[in-house]
């Protein structure tokens, strides 16, 4: 039982964290349209290195390349004067 009012407390602290925030933003922005505050509040922006951790865009780049060589090596031999 404890635990849970602790919990509780540290989420009404901070609620009232988040109004404070929100009036300070408001004050100093001139923003009187509270529906704004939230679309600004609410949007986001995943910075590059969190969209692709692992670098797949560049090893699919890489595959892509790799395959347009490939094309380009076979037509080269299948039709030689093609190129010309």
């Amino acid at each position: 039982m404890r635990m849970f009012s602790a919990v509780e407390g540290a989420i009404r602290e901070l609620d009232d964290m988040e109004k404070k925030a929100r009036k300070i933003i408001m004050d100093l922005s001139g923003i009187t349209d509270e529906g704004l505050l939230e679309d600004y509040l609410e949007f986001f922006i995943v910075p590059p290195s969190d969209i692709d951790p692992s670098g797949l865009a560049d090893k699919f780049r890489r595959l892509l390349e790799m395959g347009d060589l490939r094309i380009r090596e076979m037509i080269e031999v299948l039709s030689p004067r093609c190129g010309q």
